[in-house]
């Protein structure tokens, strides 16, 4: 069974790098229409 914090971790990071990539997203879609 894992552990309830490491499970929330795993989570945490894991939305993190989606906001990373949709971060990195906007800024080549801001590139574009610039």
């Amino acid at each position: 069974m894992i552990p309830c914090s490491f499970r929330l971790d795993f989570i945490y990071t894991h939305s993190m790098a989606k906001c990373e990539s949709l971060i990195q997203d906007l800024k080549i879609l801001l590139e574009f229409n610039v």
